[in-house]
Formats: C-alpha cells, sequence, structure tokens
C-alpha cells in the first residue's frame, strides 16, 4: 500500500496509478485540500507516502495546507523508514519540512523544459511559479535554465520540482478545471512530435524512479 496525497481535484496521479497497477501495488488516495490525511498509524507498515502538486503556495497558504505542513512534520519524524516522494508542491512540501526555503521564481518554466542532471539531459513537463532550495544535507538531482535546484534526494526522501506523472488524461482533465498556459494547453495534440517522444521518455524515467523507491530490493544469489 502506498498513500497518495492529492492537493486538487484535477491533479491525479496519472502515470503513478499504471506504474502501480502494473506493480500490483494499490494506492491508497486522500484529498488534503478537503482536510483528508492518512493517520499517523496507517502510514507505519506501508510501503511509501507519494506528495502531488496542485496550485496552492507555500508561499501563501491556505489554512488546509498549514495543516498538512504540521502533518507531514510529525509523519517525517515518527515514520522516519518510510519512503516518500513529493512532487512539484509536494516536493516544495518535503524541502520545507528538510529547512529548506520556498521561493517564488523569476520566470515561471511552462510546458516542456530541458532539465540537467549529472551525466545527461532531458525533458519534463513544467508547471509551477514557485521552487524550493536544496535542503541541508541533501543531494541535488537535476536543475534547469531558470531553476538551479529541479530536485533532490535526502535519506528516504525525493522531492521533483518537475511533472514526470503528468499525462494526456492528466493535462486534459486540467484544461477542464482551470485554465491551461498555452504551453500546456498545446500538448494536448495527442500527435504532436516530439511531445509523444518527451512523454515516453518522461514515464520510463518515473518508472524507474519509482521502483528504485518503492520496491523491495531483491536478495542476491548467493
Amino acid at each position: 500500500m502506498i498513500h497518495l496525497i492529492q492537493h486538487h481535484p484535477a491533479e491525479g496521479p496519472g502515470q503513478i496509478a499504471r506504474w502501480a497497477a502494473k506493480r500490483g501495488i494499490a494506492l491508497e488516495l486522500w484529498r488534503a485540500e478537503l482536510g483528508q490525511l492518512p493517520p499517523l498509524a496507517r502510514l507505519l507498515g506501508a510501503q511509501g507516502l507519494i506528495l502531488l502538486g496542485g496550485p496552492a503556495s507555500l508561499l501563501a497558504p491556505p489554512a488546509w495546507l498549514v495543516e498538512e505542513q504540521r502533518w507531514l512534520a510529525q509523519a517525517l519524524t515518527r515514520c522516519w523508514e518510510l519512503p516518500v516522494l513529493g512532487i512539484c508542491l509536494g516536493g516544495q512540501l518535503l524541502a520545507q519540512s528538510l529547512g529548506a526555503s520556498v521561493v517564488r521564481l523569476a520566470q515561471p518554466e511552462l510546458g516542456w523544459c530541458e532539465l540537467a542532471f549529472d551525466e545527461n539531459k532531458e525533458f519534463f513537463l513544467q508547471g509551477p511559479e514557485d521552487s524550493f532550495a536544496l535542503p541541508p544535507g541533501a543531494q541535488w538531482l537535476a536543475s534547469s535554465a531558470a531553476c538551479p535546484v529541479q530536485g533532490f534526494s535526502h535519506s528516504r526522501i525525493t522531492g521533483l520540482q518537475f511533472h514526470p506523472e503528468w499525462d494526456l488524461a492528466t493535462l486534459t482533465e486540467m484544461a477542464r478545471a482551470m485554465a491551461l498556459p498555452a504551453p500546456l494547453a498545446q500538448i494536448l495534440d495527442a500527435d504532436a512530435e516530439p511531445s509523444r517522444q518527451h512523454f515516453n521518455a518522461a514515464h520510463a524515467w518515473l518508472e524507474q524512479l519509482l521502483d528504485r523507491l518503492f520496491m523491495p530490493a531483491k536478495p542476491g544469489k548467493l
């Protein structure tokens, strides 16, 4: 069982749900903006915790997000062995909990953006106005032209600023619920290239990350 926290009705698990179905892993969904958060006792023994993105901002948090900040601080302390992944707003929540600042980007990145990793560059979907600094003691994972920290890892915690889980179904649902900026709305053409190539690469990258974070390691042969 992986607990998944959603922050907006239109921003669901996307490709994470497809990965979980392929691996036979159950996802339990919680709607933080409706005041739903898993009891800490439910996290003990769980396979993991994933915090998704959303349009709310930690720079002016609504009351429900303030409550989630308090809850997350307790969860990270009491469930210290639990693997945790945060995406966009979820990544910002994790970074802040680890002592990093959250700031407004001088130039928001929207649509497909190139990210630099240690050894390669890949395109991922972006939609944030805010970003996080590197938490103390964390390992840098990626950067982009406008954002020096696009991801980090800290022990069993991983935070991402970009959206490897978004797919066409997610963007379609977001378009119904909110006004998408042009760089994101244009991606809804399912036959557009290089969008299909970028989606395939991003989803393959995500599956590898999720396997590494949440799948139990197989014992080696003697």
